[in-house]
């Protein structure tokens, strides 16, 4: 009686065959999935994801649970001792307050956890499928910005820290239980839209 299930995706260009949308910022798109490095000592290391989603952190129902999924797989996990992971995340966010009101600062919308390796079934090299679900919290107060991103932070100036990871397959979409992957709506009518601008380019 719980089970939610919503089935559209709504994050553009989610499948990792093309650099754009959710892999626009990644450094290499190859072989259907993205890949990327982030290196941190003591800075805040990130690739922008924001491009991917078709709603921003203001733009969903506020209560509703989301589930975001996508298959995951880390090629380098270089960790040397003394280094950290103070934040070490996926998705969607709102960040601090530029006014006196700091009402809903911080708060994740699609924000979760990235899998650690030697935890829950994430092993170095494999790839592993990824399922979280959240819940969509009262809107931030106005002043406050938001960030979309995939983002790491390691607190030591004295020792860097680096991660490579690859992700493909990736859905975003209401309720509380994935569903398999399917592209988001948009991305079928910019195909259609480009394909109709060069059919008409060759005439």
């Amino acid at each position: 009686n719980n089970l939610s299930i919503g089935g559209r995706n709504y994050i553009l260009n989610s499948k990792g065959d093309v650099k754009a949308g959710f892999f626009k910022n990644f450094s290499k798109v190859e072989n259907g999935y993205g890949e990327h490095t982030l290196t941190s000592q003591k800075t805040y290391a990130n690739v922008d994801i924001g491009t991917g989603f078709v709603l921003d952190c203001r733009d969903y129902k506020v209560g509703k649970r989301v589930t975001m999924s996508y298959d995951f797989m880390y090629t380098d996990w270089n960790f040397p001792n003394g280094s950290n992971r103070t934040e070490f995340w996926i998705g969607q966010r709102y960040t601090g307050s530029s006014s006196t009101s700091s009402v809903g600062a911080w708060s994740g919308v699609t924000f979760h956890n990235l899998p650690v390796v030697g935890e829950n079934g994430c092993e170095l090299n494999e790839w592993i499928h990824i399922e979280k679900t959240m819940t969509i919290p009262e809107q931030a107060g106005e002043g406050i910005g938001t960030t979309s991103a995939i983002r790491f932070y390691n607190s030591n100036a004295d020792v860097s820290a680096s991660i490579t990871f690859r992700i493909k397959n990736v859905k975003l979409e209401y309720g509380n239980k994935a569903t398999d992957w399917a592209p988001a709506p948009e991305d079928t009518v910019t195909y259609i839209d480009n394909l109709s601008h060069d059919l008409q380019d060759q005439i």
